[in-house]
C-alpha cells in the first residue's frame, strides 16, 4: 500500500466516540440522606465537569465528586483535550417520604434555627408526624400554616425554588414574618393543587400576579402588606375559581384589568394602598357576590361607573383617597345592604343622591373632603345603625338635619368647613357625648356653647339690624342666654335694649349703636 493510500486510510477513518458514566453511591435514606455522585470520561487530559440537576443545581470541577440531597435526575458534560464532549446522566433515587426534603430546604433557607416554634421538624424524616404547622391527608402535605398573627414565627430569608415540589400542597400560609423577603420562586406555579396562598405582613418584592395566573386552583390570594411591584395582568382572569383577593398595601401599579370583572365568584377585594391608575372599570359591577370592594388609597381617575350599583351584596364599599370626579352615581342607592360607604378624599362634585335613603343599614358614611354642594338631606336621620358620618371640607349650604340627633349608635360627625347655616336643632344634645366638629361654617353657632349651655348661640349672617330675625344664623333675635358672635357689622337700633349672655368679635365683626340703644351682657 503506498504512502499516499494509508495517509488517506488514515484521516477518513472514524473518531473513536467518548463517553462519561455517572455512578450513584446510595439512594436517599433517613439514615443516609445525601448521595455521592462520581463521573468518568474517556476523555483525556485535564477533564473539565459540568453537573447539572433538581432545583437548579450545578456544579462545576476537574474531579467528578459531587454531593447530592435532592432526588432526581442529574446529568453531567464533560470537556476534556482535543474538543473531546460526552454527556451522561444517573437518578438519585429516594425512600424518604416525598415532601420531607424540600421542607427541609424551606427550614434551611428561613433561618429555622431562629423559629419562634419548631417542634418536630428535622427531630424525623416524617413530616406528617406532628411537625409543627404542617397538616396532612393521606401521609402527603396538604397544608402548611404556622401562624394568623403577629408576631408570626420568625421565618427570615427569601423562599426556596424546592416549595413548588409540595405537588399536593392545597393552603400556604406564611403570614406574619416580617424579615421574609425577596421575590417569589417561579416554581410555584407547579403547586396546582394550591387552594389558599397567604403571604401578608411580610416583606415579598417583585412581581407576583406572573406566577400565580398560572395556578387556576387557587380560591384565595393574600398578599397584602408586602413590596409586590409590577401590574394586575390581564391574565388574572385565568383564576375563576378565586373568591378572595387581597393586594393592598403593596407597590402595584398601572390600571385594573376589565377582566377582573371575569372573576365572578369573588367575594372579596381589595387592591387598596397601591399605585393604581386609570378608571375604575365597569365591568368591576359584573362581580355580583362581591360584599367588599376596597380601591382606596390609589391614584385612580375618572367617574364612579353606575354599574356598581348591580354589587348588591356589597357591605363595603371603600373608594376613598383617589382622583374620582363627577357625581356620586345615584344607582349606588340599590346598595341596599352596604354597611361603610367612603367616597372621601376625591374631587366629587354635585349634590348628596336622594337615593342613598335606601341605604339604612350604613353604619360609617364618608364623604369628606370633595366639591360636594346642596344640602345635608333629612334622610340622614333614617340610619339608625349609623355611627360615624363625615362630610367636612365640602360646599353643602343649608341646616343640619334634626334627625341626626335620633340615631342611638351615632358617635362622630365631621361637618367643618362648609357654608351651612342656621340654629343647631335641640335634638342633637345627645351628641354632646360624642365627637362633633362644625367649626368654619359661617352660619352656624359654637358646638362647645351649644353642648355648654343647652342653647345655641347666635352668629351674625349678614349686616343688618340687631332686632332684625335675618341677621342671625337662627332667624331669631338673640336672648339673655345666647352667646353672640358677630362676624358683620350690627346696628343696635335707637332707644332699644337688647340682650346677649357674651359678645364675640371676629376680625370682620363690629357692634355700632345708635342713639339709646344699649346690650345688657350676662344675666
Amino acid at each position: 500500500m503506498s504512502t499516499l493510500l494509508l495517509a488517506v486510510l488514515l484521516f477518513a477513518a472514524p473518531a473513536r466516540p467518548q463517553s462519561v458514566s455517572i455512578t450513584v453511591s446510595n439512594a436517599l435514606s433517613c439514615d443516609q440522606q445525601t448521595a455521592r455522585l462520581t463521573a468518568a470520561s474517556t476523555c483525556s487530559g485535564i477533564v473539565t465537569y459540568r453537573f447539572s440537576g433538581p432545583n437548579g443545581f450545578t456544579a462545576v470541577n476537574t474531579s467528578g465528586l459531587v454531593s447530592a440531597t435532592v432526588n432526581g435526575a442529574y446529568s453531567v458534560t464533560a470537556t476534556g483535550d482535543g474538543g473531546c464532549v460526552a454527556t451522561g446522566t444517573a437518578a438519585v433515587g429516594s425512600t424518604l417520604p416525598p415532601d420531607y426534603l424540600p421542607l427541609v430546604d424551606l427550614f434551611n433557607a428561613t433561618n429555622g434555627p431562629g423559629w419562634l416554634n419548631k417542634t418536630g421538624w428535622l427531630t424525623n424524616c416524617d413530616p406528617c408526624s406532628g411537625w409543627f404547622g404542617v397538616g396532612c391527608t393521606n401521609n402527603r402535605v396538604t397544608s402548611l400554616s404556622f401562624a394568623t398573627y403577629f408576631p408570626g414565627n420568625g421565618l427570615s430569608g427569601q423562599l426556596p425554588a424546592s416549595i413548588g415540589q409540595l405537588s399536593a400542597l392545597q393552603t400556604l400560609n406564611l403570614s406574619y414574618n416580617q424579615t421574609l423577603s425577596g421575590p417569589l420562586p417561579a416554581s410555584l406555579t407547579q403547586l396546582s393543587n394550591l387552594q389558599t396562598l397567604n403571604l401578608s405582613y411580610n416583606r415579598f418584592s417583585g412581581t407576583a400576579f406572573d406566577q400565580l395566573t398560572g395556578i387556576p386552583s387557587l380560591q384565595v390570594i393574600n398578599l397584602a402588606y408586602n413590596s409586590f411591584s409590577g401590574s394586575l395582568p390581564e391574565a388574572v382572569s385565568n383564576l375563576t375559581n378565586l373568591k378572595e383577593l387581597y393586594a393592598g398595601a403593596n407597590k402595584l401599579t398601572g390600571s385594573i384589568p376589565a377582566s377582573l370583572g371575569n372573576l365572578t365568584n369573588l367575594v372579596q377585594l381589595d387592591v387598596s394602598l397601591n399605585k393604581l391608575t386609570g378608571p375604575i372599570p365597569a365591568s368591576l359591577g359584573m362581580l355580583t357576590k362581591l360584599n367588599w370592594l376596597y380601591l382606596s388609597n390609589n391614584l385612580l381617575a375618572g367617574g364612579i361607573p353606575a354599574e356598581l350599583g348591580n354589587l348588591t351584596q356589597l357591605r363595603t364599599l371603600y373608594l376613598g383617597n383617589n382622583g374620582l370626579t363627577g357625581a356620586i352615581p345615584v344607582s349606588l342607592g340599590n346598595l341596599i345592604n352596604v354597611e361603610l360607604l367612603g367616597v372621601d378624599n376625591n374631587q366629587l362634585s354635585g349634590t348628596i343622591p336622594n337615593s342613598l335613603a335606601a341605604l339604612t343599614k350604613l353604619r360609617s358614611l364618608y364623604l369628606q373632603n370633595n366639591q360636594l354642594t346642596g344640602t345635608l338631606p333629612d334622610y340622614l336621620g333614617s340610619f339608625p345603625a349609623l355611627s360615624e358620618f363625615r362630610a367636612e371640607n365640602n360646599q353643602l349650604t343649608g341646616s343640619i338635619p334634626a334627625g341626626l340627633g335620633g340615631l342611638p349608635q351615632l358617635r362622630y360627625v365631621t361637618l367643618q368647613n362648609n357654608r351651612l347655616e342656621g340654629c343647631i336643632p335641640p335634638s342633637l344634645t345627645p351628641l354632646c357625648a360624642g365627637y362633633v366638629n362644625i367649626d368654619n361654617n359661617p352660619g352656624l353657632p359654637a358646638w362647645t356653647d351649644f353642648c355648654a349651655n343647652g342653647a345655641n348661640g347666635q352668629v351674625s349672617v349678614r349686616n343688618g339690624n340687631w332686632q332684625d330675625a335675618g341677621t342671625w344664623a337662627c332667624g331669631r333675635v338673640p336672648t339673655v342666654r345666647d352667646f353672640v358672635t358677630l362676624k358683620h357689622t350690627v346696628t343696635v337700633p335707637a332707644g332699644t335694649g337688647q340682650q346677649a349672655r357674651q359678645i364675640r368679635y371676629t376680625a370682620t365683626g363690629s357692634l355700632q349703636y345708635e342713639t339709646g340703644g344699649t346690650v345688657q351682657i350676662g344675666q
